[in-house]
């Protein structure tokens, strides 16, 4: 009711990026806006004063248990539609202040699958949210009917791309990985040409990588001694055979197993994918 959010050390351990951060606080200010705490004083106020009058009026003390439990069912609906009117309201807010508005779908959807993992009992009357799962729904939908793509990748760490460089036997070695996945490895006896190189072919992986990526998707294509792995006709990198001599392979067979790493890594991401999100790939 004073305005005050309060965001705690576990919440900040929990979420992915300054989007989802967004998305929980939109739905707090959200909750402001429309006073739904002071409504709520309201209605609890009013539902009490009707179960003291019943009371007062039968003289019978079970009136009142079932006067409790009255308003417990009513007040608790409405808790539910604030909570709607609230994730509903923070999505506009995203939208309006430039936050993507995905990090909040993102956040519920983690919710869910945490849910799915660790169940919780049906609290029937005395639930006062929205099922997680309708949450997420009606969230996504309204995603849809705005237009807005819905790139996960964009406000999380899912399949995240990283590299680093290693100095070995006076050869200059680069590692691209997907969630500590190596998929790509390449040495050069220069340091600036592997830098260069992992540097380009890291950003066109992120660029291009998706969570709904299939196998088929993934390419390679060969011309004489030079090879290019491809991701949705997308060139990712394009090596000859001299780049790769390094390593004592073809550039064709160093792409074939970069190929399969991916293939790997979204395989393995996909197993632990939050449940809401498998019906969309």
């Amino acid at each position: 009711p004073g305005g005050y959010i309060y965001v705690t050390y576990d919440l900040f351990d929990y979420i992915q990026s300054d989007d989802e951060l967004a998305g929980i606080l939109a739905h707090e200010i959200a909750h402001i806006v429309h006073n739904h705490a002071l409504k709520q004083t309201r209605d609890n106020t009013k539902y009490t004063l009707l179960t003291i009058l019943a009371v007062l009026l039968t003289r019978e003390p079970d009136v009142a248990v079932l006067g409790n439990l009255t308003a417990i069912t009513f007040l608790n609906q409405y808790r539910r539609e604030y909570e709607e009117d609230a994730d509903l309201t923070a999505t506009e807010l995203l939208i309006k202040t430039g936050y993507n508005p995905v990090g909040f779908l993102t956040f519920l959807e983690r919710l869910y699958t945490r849910e799915m993992f660790k169940p919780e009992p049906n609290l029937g009357i005395f639930q006062t949210h929205p099922e997680t799962e309708n949450r997420v729904n009606y969230v996504k939908n309204m995603l849809i009917e705005k237009g807005m793509g819905i790139d996960r990748r964009a406000t999380t760490d899912y399949l995240e791309v990283s590299s680093k460089y290693i100095l070995k036997d006076s050869f200059y070695t680069g590692i691209i990985s997907i969630d500590d996945i190596p998929v790509l490895t390449l040495a050069f006896p220069k340091r600036e040409e592997i830098f260069l190189k992992i540097i380009e072919t890291s950003q066109n992986l992120d660029r291009f990588l998706s969570i709904d990526l299939i196998p088929y998707e993934i390419n390679i294509s060969v011309e004489g001694n030079r090879s290019t792995l491809l991701i949705r006709n997308n060139k990712i990198i394009s090596l000859d055979d001299s780049e790769t001599a390094y390593l004592g392979r073809t550039a064709e067979e160093v792409l074939q197993e970069t190929k399969d790493k991916i293939r790997q890594a979204l395989w393995e991401f996909k197993l632990n994918l939050p449940f809401s999100i498998k019906e969309d790939i």
